[in-house]
């Protein structure tokens, strides 16, 4: 590894705060009420012409996945992408550890009549396969967080890799005033913005591509599913409950309007696509 891109790792830990693996998943496991409880709220309804879908056909137009090649979904969830991914795919693992996630997408799969998926409850940071995958992939997933995981991405591809996150200028209307109101900032372990991987691949001599996805939503929430949600958002970043549930309804209250709250949500999203080097790896950064 190159001065320059041991230098970048460093920042990247520095600015991420993502810890050890073993405090990586702690953390995750934190978080899985977290996601179990938004998985229940999804529902087995798939949105099959949403982003996702699109972004499913924009690599397969592009050659990246086809119905010849495997492919890995890391830190699947509820299936948004491995359902689209899996209709142009030879088959799709699905790698997340809420139990909860993966059942629902269970059940959007064989509503939709998708039968090759496998399912893995595991973390990433644990999970190893002797196989390798002809595609592998994530979505807004926290643990590719540092140069070690996208080492990791690339040692189960046979050719290309690709991420899928945030860009400067994503927010959710609603949870950024309502953290801002409250002071609460989190300390470490969110996902990664899209340029920080562009530059460190880039660094690492991947030559990664990429292209930008605007998903602009106004939506109406219940007034006490917005309260329970945060209630639970916020008891991860350590915030006192009592303290947290006051606020958050005396914001309620100041926000509803005819029975609702209207919310915004803004995403600036980027996929990135590399073709992996699958040389043997040592070095942790």
């Amino acid at each position: 590894m190159n001065a320059e891109l041991e230098r970048a790792c460093a920042e990247w830990a520095e600015a991420g705060q993502h810890g050890t693996v073993e405090e990586r998943i702690a953390r995750s496991k934190r978080w899985l009420a977290y996601y179990d409880m938004m998985a229940k709220r999804q529902g087995d309804t798939w949105n099959a012409e949403g982003t996702p879908s699109k972004i499913a056909e924009y690599l397969a137009r592009k050659g990246y996945i086809s119905e010849r090649l495997s492919v890995l979904d890391i830190g699947a969830g509820c299936g948004s992408y491995t359902l689209p991914l899996a209709r142009h795919s030879a088959w799709v693992r699905s790698v997340d550890m809420s139990s909860e996630s993966l059942l629902v997408l269970r059940r959007r799969a064989q509503k939709a009549g998708i039968g090759n998926i496998l399912y893995t409850q595991e973390a990433w940071e644990t999970f190893d396969d002797e196989q390798s995958y002809g595609f592998v992939f994530s979505a807004m997933c926290p643990a590719i967080c540092n140069y070690e995981e996208l080492r990791h991405m690339e040692k189960l591809s046979r050719g290309y890799c690709a991420l899928v996150t945030v860009d400067q200028g994503s927010y959710d209307l609603r949870r950024g005033e309502l953290m801002r109101r409250l002071n609460v900032r989190p300390a470490g372990g969110m996902a990664t913005e899209a340029q920080r991987y562009f530059d460190i691949l880039t660094l690492m001599g991947r030559k990664p591509e990429m292209t930008s996805h605007i998903v602009h939503e106004t939506y109406d929430r219940d007034p006490e599913e917005f309260c329970r949600t945060n209630e639970v958002y916020l008891s991860l970043f350590g915030m006192d409950a009592a303290k947290a549930s006051e606020g958050i309804r005396a914001y309620r209250d100041e926000i509803v309007e005819d029975g609702v709250i209207h919310d915004v949500s803004h995403l600036n999203l980027a996929l990135i696509t590399w073709k992996a080097a699958n040389r043997n790896y040592h070095h942790k950064c």
